[in-house]
């Protein structure tokens, strides 16, 4: 099975690490590794560090296929990640991936999903959820892409991890290119 490259982007404080981090701990480690990070009681936020320290890729397996994480102009997936609990950075956030669409500087081949996270801070509210949604559907995005689906689904169920925990959601727009 071939890797696919993913690209995690979006603002400052958006939770990019956490949602990395997440990905590799609960799709990625290696009994071993795992082993590594509980005997030198890496945290969360530790995690991209701990594998970029070492030279190792940011991987993890997925229903879809293996993912490599890397900074790409061209992925073959990217997920743009806003903070839910930050209403008045959307407009922005919206606007900055819509010009980095149009201006060529990112391009997924295969999707680009819009994650909303830190949903835990605003007690996982549907209209919060809705009201992101509405913000980024409202730009246009790029004619090459569309939107498929805008789902209010659960997190990834509060994953804990040895003393510490992710409670980074994954509800986002998934957008595919036509």
């Amino acid at each position: 099975m071939s890797w696919r490259s993913l690209s995690v982007l979006g603002d400052a404080g958006a939770g990019k690490k956490t949602l990395v981090a997440c990905l590799i701990y609960m799709c990625g480690l290696e009994l071993l590794q795992l082993e590594e990070l509980e005997r030198k009681g890496i945290q969360s936020g530790d995690i991209v560090p701990f594998f970029e320290e070492r030279g190792q890729p940011l991987c993890f397996h997925a229903p879809s296929g293996l993912f490599k994480i890397e900074r790409s102009q061209t992925p073959g997936v990217a997920i743009w990640v806003v903070d839910g609990s930050d209403p008045l950075t959307w407009v922005t956030s919206a606007q900055r991936l819509a010009a980095m669409l149009s201006s060529g500087e990112i391009q997924p081949r295969e999707r680009l999903i819009i994650a909303i996270n830190k949903m835990d801070l605003v007690n996982w509210s549907e209209k919060t959820f809705k009201d992101a949604v509405h913000v980024f559907s409202a730009l246009n995005l790029n004619e090459g892409f569309r939107i498929q689906r805008a789902e209010y689904t659960s997190r990834l169920e509060g994953a804990f991890m040895g003393n510490w925990s992710i409670s980074t959601t994954v509800w986002g727009i998934g957008r595919g290119v036509e």
